[in-house]
């Protein structure tokens, strides 16, 4: 079965996160799995023995109150692991998802999802977790490598969610653009949603007509589309039109070389992400999806 995987670290992230699962989930008719990823704490310094005088040798001890403080801090990480997977449940369950399946699992959130073996549609997750909850100008470390790696599209959650009408499609006309083009028109995630279709670009007549053949495409597909071309920085350009077309999604490639969607190689989608009030979904052209 078709599953969309929700990552949380309880953060306040999470109700976004768990509002944008359950519309994910709804249009893909999918199931949703909730994984909670338990990281290592953070290395106990050891006791020193500094026998050895002039030779100043220095031998860790791995004392037994350090064996039990270790054990302290598994139990509590559990615990609170378990606190977050039944939060998400509940959550999840008022949005209208009837039997989500908790998950969680020891180790990086990242190697975790690069050994996941199991068939997903497209992964969720916000885009600050516990370590950046109070730093609004970062995004969270986990977020550029999971995006790297990912197998499939990724849903960057938001700190609030509203329903989802209009979505804004970030288009330069490259292979990378125009491979999420194909996404777009072949997944049932977006079926129905209005279009805004974006470039930032000189006015010139190569320009246009890539746009238009994409808008052409979208529209035999189903799609209510309008498009627009714009001079600019490309994140200048998509926050002006996200803002003035009331958009709830902002759509775009990942690891394009090309300048509008270039990705964490330089600082637009780094900053439309840092900015975006409204959730972004991101496909790596270059990978198979589940």
């Amino acid at each position: 079965m078709a599953t969309v995987l929700s990552c949380t670290e309880g953060s306040q992230y999470a109700p976004g996160i768990y509002e944008l699962t359950a519309w994910a989930a709804s249009r893909l008719q999918a199931g949703v799995e909730v994984l909670h990823v338990v990281e290592p704490s953070p290395a106990l310094t050891p006791a020193l023995d500094f026998a050895g005088g002039a030779g100043i040798a220095i031998t860790p001890v791995y004392t037994p109150e350090i064996a039990e403080l270790d054990r302290e801090l598994v139990d509590l990480a559990n615990e609170k692991s378990a606190k977050i997977l039944n939060d998400a449940r509940t959550a999840l369950q008022a949005a209208g998802v009837a039997d989500p399946v908790l998950t969680s699992s020891d180790g990086s959130l990242v190697d975790v999802l690069k050994h996941w073996e199991k068939p997903v549609e497209v992964l969720v997750i916000g885009k600050r977790g516990d370590e950046t909850d109070t730093e609004e100008g970062n995004i969270g470390h986990h977020l550029q490598s999971l995006i790297r790696s990912s197998h499939w599209p990724v849903l960057v959650a938001t700190r609030g969610f509203h329903p989802i009408q209009r979505f804004l499609f970030s288009f330069d006309g490259g292979p990378p653009s125009l491979a999420v083009l194909d996404f777009v028109i072949s997944s049932p995630l977006l079926k129905g949603l209005s279009c805004t279709l974006v470039m930032a670009g000189e006015p010139s007549a190569e320009n246009a007509a890539a746009l238009d053949a994409a808008r052409q495409q979208l529209q035999n597909a189903g799609f209510t589309v309008e498009t627009h071309l714009h001079e600019g920085d490309p994140e200048a350009v998509s926050a002006w039109e996200a803002a003035a077309h009331d958009i709830d999604l902002l759509v775009m490639g990942a690891y394009s070389h090309s300048r509008f969607l270039q990705f964490f190689t330089g600082s637009t989608t780094t900053e439309m992400i840092r900015q975006s009030r409204v959730p972004i979904l991101l496909v790596n052209s270059k990978k198979e999806h589940s």
